[in-house]
């Protein structure tokens, strides 16, 4: 799947290439928001190139991918993931390669995690929200790296004992 990037949802495809399994990009910007939901791709590249613009990745496995464009002045991909549990939108654009995005992205029950040692372009900012919690914990916590996560690292956007809590985190670690 190749071509310009406006406005597409991908889901629930099985996609097989000898090339990249699938290119989004735009030749001008503003590129628009584009989704991808439980796909399976098999490719001989990159499971995923995006130049730039808005991603959204819903329970998206990705063994490869290339996020940002050298060519253009465009700030990288802004990148949300969303499972079950929660949603990591990231802050800041993203440029970089890697291998295994769902090994880097860990979005578990009241769990939030970047792996970024591999993938020093994951280590912006970003919005967290852990869905489905309990809402009577007493004196609840963000905690970052096991420690309580000091408020000029940890902002929280709503209350702790909500069932659907946001918070900002200015780095991963």
């Amino acid at each position: 799947v190749t071509g310009q990037s406006f406005e597409n949802t991908i889901q629930e495809n099985t996609l097989s290439s000898r090339y990249d399994g699938i290119k989004l990009a735009a030749f001008l910007p503003p590129a628009t928001t584009n989704t991808l939901a439980k796909n399976t791709i098999n490719a001989e590249g990159y499971d995923l190139l995006v130049a730039y613009g808005d991603l959204i990745l819903s329970n998206q496995p990705l063994a490869s991918y290339y996020f940002g464009d050298e060519i253009s002045d465009a700030e990288g991909v802004h990148l949300k993931v969303e499972t079950s549990n929660g949603v990591i939108e990231f802050l800041k654009g993203i440029q970089g390669t890697g291998v295994s995005l769902a090994g880097s992205i860990l979005l578990g029950f009241n769990h939030a995690e970047v792996q970024h040692k591999e993938n020093a372009f994951l280590n912006v900012p970003a919005k967290i929200t852990l869905q489905g919690l309990r809402t009577d914990f007493t004196g609840p916590l963000i905690f970052k790296d096991g420690k309580v996560c000091p408020e000029t690292i940890c902002t929280n956007i709503t209350s702790l004992n909500q069932g659907n809590v946001s918070f900002i985190v200015n780095s991963w670690s």
